[in-house]
């Protein structure tokens, strides 16, 4: 699906600095001349196997030397809420049935049934995309050599939380955001994301990996940033978030090392977090993983 939501990239110019868009790493380095620390930026993957993040022996270092590591959200805030979750009931089978097509409608019995699982279609097609990437990505894709379904996120945090590390959440629950969000989508992104979502049940039920080569390209550190490219459709609220997140990087680098460890995308294009910490003053430059 990540490779699938990549089609919604259109070219524009902006700033950004030459060669750096497939620097084989997904780690950056931020500093600035009036800041007295240095912190760093991270790319995580949310579903690939946690333990890959121990492979990266430079990432697993730079955490350890920071003062405070943000997340998107932390385990505590994730626990808090759901039990204040935002609750949709709109969403039935029978709304499901009235804007699928016939072909649509059947791929998305087919699944149901074999996930025994009625509750997708309670699900707004945002969110319901974003439940089908993770299932098809950590069931499908990355099963090689699996021993924990724990997201990547969280393994990190916990590498931080045993070293005393302070964890701070950047965001609120995701969930809750795209659940809000989808009260004012327009027919066509939810047209958008019902497309993805019902490719995604068609490969998950013909056992089709051909949507997984963004895995692997994740895993082998071969990432283009297209940092002069317009995030273009900001699936999942991207662009919103990054740019509610900046104001407190910015304070918190200022008096403090930071290990910044988010989704890889939150970094990409030009709204991401590299150019945009560029776009203050920030020198934000790759480093190595390992």
């Amino acid at each position: 699906m990540l490779r699938l939501l990549t089609s919604f990239i259109l070219l524009l110019p902006t700033f950004y600095s030459v060669g750096q868009d497939k620097p084989g790493t997904i780690l950056w380095e931020v500093s600035k001349t009036s800041v007295n620390d240095t912190s760093y930026l991270f790319g995580t993957f949310h579903e690939v196997n946690p333990y890959f993040f121990l492979s990266l022996s430079n990432s697993v270092k730079k955490l350890e030397q920071v003062d405070i590591l943000f997340v998107e959200e932390s385990a505590a805030d994730t626990e808090m809420a759901s039990e204040e979750s935002v609750q949709l009931n709109y969403w039935t089978v029978e709304r499901w049935d009235s804007i699928l097509s016939e072909n649509q409608k059947q791929i998305f019995e087919s699944f149901v049934e074999q996930a025994e699982d009625q509750d997708y279609y309670n699900l707004p097609p945002n969110v319901l995309a974003l439940n089908l990437t993770k299932l098809y990505i950590t069931y499908f894709c990355d099963i090689q050599d699996r021993e924990s379904y724990e997201s990547m996120d969280s393994f990190i945090e916990q590498s931080a939380s045993d070293k005393s590390i302070e964890v701070q959440s950047l965001d609120e629950n995701q969930m809750n955001i795209l659940l809000r969000s989808s009260l004012s989508s327009t027919s066509e992104e939810d047209s958008a994301y019902i497309t993805g979502g019902i490719e995604l049940m068609t490969k998950m039920l013909n056992d089709d990996l051909s949507g997984c080569q963004f895995v692997e390209d994740y895993k082998e550190l071969n990432i283009d940033y297209q940092l002069a490219r317009e995030d273009y459709g900001n699936p999942f609220e991207l662009t919103e978030r990054n740019d509610k997140w900046m104001p407190i990087l910015n304070e918190a680098f200022k008096e403090n090392s930071c290990f910044v460890a988010v989704g890889l995308r939150h970094l990409m294009y030009k709204q991401g977090l590299v150019q945009q910490l560029r776009g203050l003053g920030y020198s934000v430059e790759p480093i190595s993983t390992r």
